[in-house]
């Protein structure tokens, strides 16, 4: 109703412009009966496989040029592909998990300007490997040798989906990590086995967003330039920040249980557990969507090195906004 207010204020002033105009409006949901009441409903089907799979390597290469600056040729199989999809959102973690471990490969190529990236099938597993151009011999080569459950997320055989989803955000491939789990204390205790592998400096809050009462502890009560979750992230990741970050699990067990202010601000990861309502849900669709910042009127807050750990509460439904976020179900 009020996009439709303003488009009639607009043709009020424009009247000649009238029959240019076209009010359309987009979703990727289900509209319900109100609103088929009001509009005429176009439904529009997924592309053709041959278009999901141009488009799929355009956002591999894209995500690869965003995390790396090497200049490099992608070579994709065509057996590594994954099926057609009606639902485009599985698609996000097939160009995601290749992109991360292609990135990977041409990291490891230390001395090299320019590469050759190559991604094909080895019998039931997937090989993502990178040679240098121009020096195409075995120690100028680095390869990655990975497995996928569903043909769209993959993952080394040694490492479990949770490792993999910590490692993107720890290395802020993706900001924020969005983790949907049904147990969250094994996931706790998963999370800080590998901290502790991967000498990773862990904060880790908890959440219950249940109501609209709920939502001061995300954003802070009205009165507060900084507060809730927000501020809790900003103490972490702002490198002006004077706060003492007292909660860090390695400093703690480095002092014998004492707690202590941790100063190694890249090698921290917070992960929220939060169990969520349909409501809690809606209260934290802006913070796990991929971008760099979580703004708002009053204070920009990065989500670098972040992951969320979702639960949902008494089994509610997960609305389509958090299951296309998310990287991987648990």
């Amino acid at each position: 109703k009020l996009v439709k207010k303003m488009v009639d204020g607009l043709l009020s002033k424009y009247q000649h412009l009238g029959a240019k105009v076209i009010f359309a409006m987009t979703s990727n949901y289900v509209p319900d009966e109100s609103i088929r009441a009001v509009f005429n409903i176009i439904e529009l089907s997924a592309p053709t496989h041959e278009e999901q799979k141009v488009w799929a390597k355009n956002m591999l290469q894209e995500k690869i040029c965003q995390f790396t600056s090497k200049k490099f040729d992608l070579n994709v199989s065509e057996s590594v592909y994954p099926p057609y999809t009606a639902d485009l959102r599985p698609l996000n973690n097939w160009w995601l998990c290749l992109g991360y471990f292609a990135s990977q490969t041409l990291l490891r190529l230390e001395n090299s300007v320019e590469a050759v990236i190559s991604i094909n099938k080895v019998d039931q597993d997937f090989e993502v490997s990178s040679v240098d151009r121009l020096n195409q011999s075995e120690d100028q080569s680095v390869s990655i040798l990975l497995t996928s459950p569903d043909s769209f997320f993959f993952q080394e055989k040694q490492r479990t989906k949770l490792q993999i989803v910590l490692s993107m955000s720890f290395e802020n491939y993706i900001t924020p990590g969005v983790v949907i789990c049904e147990n969250p204390l094994q996931c706790e205790r998963d999370i800080l086995q590998w901290a502790n592998e991967n000498d990773v400096h862990l904060r880790t809050t908890k959440l219950r967003l249940l109501s609209d009462e709920d939502k001061h502890a995300v954003s802070g009560n009205p009165g507060e330039i900084r507060g809730g979750l927000l501020a809790y992230i900003d103490d972490s990741n702002n490198k002006n920040s004077t706060a003492k970050i007292l909660d860090c699990r390695c400093c703690t067990s480095m002092n014998e249980g004492k707690k202590t202010h941790c100063e190694f601000l890249e090698k921290r990861l917070i992960v929220v557990f939060a169990e969520v309502s349909m409501i809690g849900q809606f209260m934290l669709r802006e913070l796990i969507e991929q971008s760099e910042y979580s703004r708002s009127h009053r204070l920009r807050v990065s989500k670098s090195r972040l992951c969320f750990v979702l639960t949902s509460y008494k089994k509610a439904s997960l609305s389509p906004q958090l299951l296309s976020r998310a990287h991987c179900f648990l």
